[in-house]
């Protein structure tokens, strides 16, 4: 019997402003700032991966069998201070190098807190009926499962569902 155990970890921070761009008709003339954001985000992530797999018998044949869990976690903070610098004329796309002032991020700010967990089990078979055909069955079950807010917005939801799976492979 094989086993197998992953994990992982990382925390990310990122503190950037970004200035989203709104453009008449999908021309390149009569470009405007949409939306200027200061973000500064604070998240950490966390997966795991559990498994054992080996042969076994059954009808005189040798057969494969793959069972395991799974999880993971991601934790949110995030903070974003937006600009009064909406709607500001820029040059024509083809004329412009890119370049804007970075504005006083002083207009109003929002934030986003929230936790995702999802976990799922697993098994699945390899199953060989003949030298040539081999039937693969499985089943994977996954819950999802959120709390917090992001931007004023509840994140908050909890589902689950099972998933069984055939399949063959003729040689």
């Amino acid at each position: 019997i094989d086993r197998s155990v992953s994990t992982a970890s990382a925390r990310n921070a990122i503190q950037d402003w970004t200035a989203y761009l709104r453009v008449a008709d999908g021309k390149t003339a009569g470009v405007k700032t949409n939306r200027i954001e200061w973000l500064t985000a604070k998240d950490m992530l966390f997966y795991a991966d559990l498994y054992a797999s080996g042969p076994f018998a059954l009808g005189g044949r040798a057969h494969e069998l793959v069972v395991g869990v799974k999880w993971g976690r991601v934790q949110a903070d995030q903070l974003s201070w937006y600009s009064n610098d909406i709607g500001t004329a820029l040059p024509p796309l083809q004329d412009w190098s890119g370049d804007y002032p970075r504005p006083a991020f002083d207009a109003y700010s929002g934030t986003a807190d929230f936790d995702i967990t999802r976990r799922s089990a697993y098994a699945t078979a390899r199953w060989n009926l003949s030298d040539a055909l081999k039937l693969i069955t499985g089943v994977n079950h996954t819950r999802i499962e959120s709390r917090g807010q992001s931007y004023g917005v509840q994140h908050v939801y909890d589902a689950s569902k099972t998933t069984p799976f055939v399949g063959a492979v003729y040689t």
